[in-house]
């Protein structure tokens, strides 16, 4: 893709193994949560963020699970990332996920803890059960955590 330095934009690509979340090419800045700031449990030291702007310095970042901000034309969008990893070159983002999600209305709080509660409680007491889905049991586990960093996304 060609270099767009008269307008200042970039290029943003959200794709996972099954489709393509996000596709434009008129955005102003993408803000990303780096994985360098947080511990091995998960916790976090000090949170770092990298802003990513026109003409930016090609790099490849691992992501954590977390919410990925985005501004096109004064407007703010968010697209919750399921960890991966993020190229930037020649003013193109590219994320590359397991799952992802566009933030598009108010999530509802106490449905996601809910869901993952109880995804939680068949990883643990049902993992080799008669009828056991290991694989829905994870995807729904990935879905609820998404929709709790999408929920925090809101509460700031």
């Amino acid at each position: 893709m060609a270099k767009d330095k008269k307008k200042g934009r970039i290029s943003l690509e959200v794709l996972t193994p099954e489709k393509v979340v996000l596709q434009d090419n008129e955005i102003d800045i993408v803000v990303v949560r780096d994985l360098a700031g947080e511990q091995e449990e998960g916790e976090l030291t000090k949170e770092k963020y990298i802003g990513i702007l026109a003409n930016h310095a090609p790099m490849l970042v691992r992501l954590p699970i977390a919410p990925i901000r985005y501004e096109k034309a004064d407007d703010v969008y968010w697209v919750v990332v399921a960890g991966g990893f993020l190229e930037v070159a020649y003013n193109k983002v590219t994320i590359l996920s397991f799952g992802a999600e566009k933030v598009i209305q108010e999530p509802d709080i106490d449905l996601a803890i809910t869901a993952k509660k109880r995804v939680e409680s068949w990883l643990e007491g049902q993992v080799g059960g008669v009828g056991f889905d290991e694989k829905a049991a994870e995807a729904d586990l990935k879905k609820s955590v998404i929709e709790l960093y999408r929920a925090s996304s809101h509460s700031e």
